[in-house]
């Protein structure tokens, strides 16, 4: 891709949520030269980013967190922000508990596994900042 192309795409707004800070620091590495990307280990502190007018392209949320699951923090988003909902991408290290993954496929919201490859991870992240 020319350098005037590059140009021309606009950086994505990405937010990642995992209490792993290894991992989010590494998605945060393979995603940085093309976006601004913020991470946090907490959904509370996500969902302050959102009350305080932040908004993201994407958002990469693991499934299962201490304090509030990515469950609750999709259903706080949803209630108070309907449009970053659909923005979720949920975040998994493994076949969920069975009313785990009921609940995740209720939602039409879309479920990585763990371990992500980098460049699936890149041309996810593309396709969600170009909508």
């Amino acid at each position: 891709m020319s350098s005037t192309a590059q140009r021309a795409i606009r950086r994505g707004r990405v937010l990642i949520v995992d209490d792993d800070e290894d991992l989010t620091q590494l998605m945060r590495a393979v995603l940085l030269d093309e976006n601004d990307v913020a991470t946090t280990t907490s959904a509370q502190i996500a969902l302050e980013w959102l009350e305080r007018g932040h908004r993201f392209d994407i958002v990469l949320c693991d499934v299962m967190m201490p304090v509030m699951s990515g469950l609750a923090f999709h259903a706080a988003v949803r209630a108070s922000f309907p449009d970053m909902a659909s923005r979720i991408v949920f975040v998994t290290a493994g076949p969920p508990q069975s009313e785990l993954r009921q609940a995740l496929l209720e939602l039409p919201n879309l479920c990585l596994n763990k371990p992500i490859e980098a460049e699936g991870l890149h041309a996810l992240v593309r396709r969600r900042v170009r909508k």
